[in-house]
């Protein structure tokens, strides 16, 4: 089966997935930090391996390995209530280090040796994005009630989080840049070392779970799925590497946005089933009062608001036996692919949806694309309480604002 007969499994999805692959957006995280002077030669797969192979004359440290340590160190610090805070933190914090000549991403013994003066510039950095950052955030549309004497760009969703500049550069962001001195080969030999073994998504497991090398509590599941997708999939840093992993290999991040948009423009619904999700609490879905869930085996979505943990989703729920698992079994052959085709969950799905439509439709569409647009319209129209739909991308393609029986997945939230 092709891409064009999805539409007879998964008519919503396909429209979500083809409109967002017409839109012309810049990623979320694209540029290459002047900092860092590395020449971004991305549009061109054969300058971009020799560039990232090329070694910084002071450290002799290869671009490869920097950009990897600048990607892993934003996305560990990228877990707060405030994204756009926290970016701006990390950015502003790494730009006047390097300003002052503590090139900490190149020599990580610097941000020891150096650590007085990084900390004052880290807690100026976190003053301004307070005075930038807090008030926005506390009246952020959708949001609830928040008082902006609470905001800090260092709360971190799920985990510990708080004020204090120390405990937020010495917990969060020196462990990244630490681990790249953990082993010979650093961080190119962890992340890459592997890839005829593994899937991104499964280096990305290590990342944090490794006995040995894993970061722990230091990162979530979901930040080692963003340091994949920029890692593999923004940056491509495993350009010109034996056995590279295609860039729609990397996994979407699913957070709280990923999750909403999943609910309501059919991909939950047409591949795994949102009155299954809802029927067994071990899939994240939560009544919000006292409406009964639905039985196993009911494609009705009842009345009321339904709270989705979207990390329970991610981790736990697998595409049935049907129609939809005929075609994703079918696309993974089409693909070349002679292994046993995978358990398919939420990454998984993502991952083949995007190889089919650049096959068929000629597109470089990626998780990064998917992850970003949905992260946009997320924050943006889609939000929690009362979503905008009318100046929404999706409107018109969207399942919950299109089909009358699925209307209620617009009071589905997470």
């Amino acid at each position: 089966m092709a891409w064009s007969h999805l539409g007879a499994v998964a008519p919503h999805t396909k429209n979500v997935l083809e409109m967002i692959g017409g839109l012309s957006l810049s990623p979320v995280l694209d540029v290459v930090p002047e900092y860092l002077e590395i020449l971004d030669q991305r549009s061109d797969p054969i300058a971009w391996a020799i560039e990232l192979d090329k070694s910084d004359n002071a450290s002799g440290i290869s671009n490869r390995e920097v950009l990897l340590r600048y990607v892993l160190s934003r996305a560990i610090v990228d877990q707060g209530s405030d994204i756009e805070g926290v970016e701006m933190w990390h950015s502003r914090l790494l730009e006047r280090s390097y300003a002052m000549g503590f090139r900490i991403l190149h020599d990580p013994a610097q941000f020891v040796q150096n650590y007085e003066e990084i900390l004052k510039i880290g807690a100026k950095v976190r003053d301004e994005v307070f005075a930038e950052r807090a008030s926005l955030w506390a009246n952020q549309e959708g949001s609830g009630k928040r008082h902006l004497n609470s905001y800090t760009p260092f709360n971190v969703d799920g985990l510990r989080g708080s004020k204090q500049t120390n405990w937020f550069m010495s917990a969060r962001l020196f462990p990244a840049i630490l681990l790249s001195k953990s082993r010979h080969g650093g961080l190119v030999d962890l992340v890459f070392g592997n890839m005829p073994n593994e899937t991104p998504l499964e280096m990305s497991r290590r990342v944090r779970n490794d006995s040995v090398y894993g970061l722990g509590y230091c990162i979530g599941d979901k930040a080692c799925d963003l340091f994949c997708k920029w890692a593999i999939g923004t940056y491509r840093l495993g350009c010109g590497l034996q056995s590279s992993w295609d860039p729609s290999d990397s996994p979407l991040p699913m957070d709280q946005r990923i999750g909403r948009l999943m609910i309501r423009t059919g991909f939950m619904d047409e591949f795994f089933g949102v009155s299954r999700m809802m029927a067994g609490k071990q899939f994240g879905f939560n009544p919000e009062d006292d409406q009964t869930r639905p039985n196993t085996g009911e494609d009705i979505i009842p009345d009321g608001r339904w709270f989705l943990r979207v990390m329970e989703f991610r981790r736990k729920s697998r595409v049935e036996k049907g129609a939809a698992l005929t075609w994703l079994k079918d696309e993974w052959r089409e693909g070349g692919r002679s292994e046993k085709p995978p358990r398919f969950g939420p990454q998984e799905v993502i991952g083949l949806l995007c190889k089919s439509l650049n096959r068929e439709k000629g597109l470089k569409i990626t998780p990064v694309e998917i992850d970003d647009n949905f992260m946009r319209i997320g924050g943006s129209v889609c939000t929690d309480v009362d979503p905008q739909c009318t100046k929404c991308d999706l409107q018109f393609v969207c399942q919950a604002n299109t089909d009358p029986q699925k209307s209620n997945l617009k009071f589905c939230y997470t």
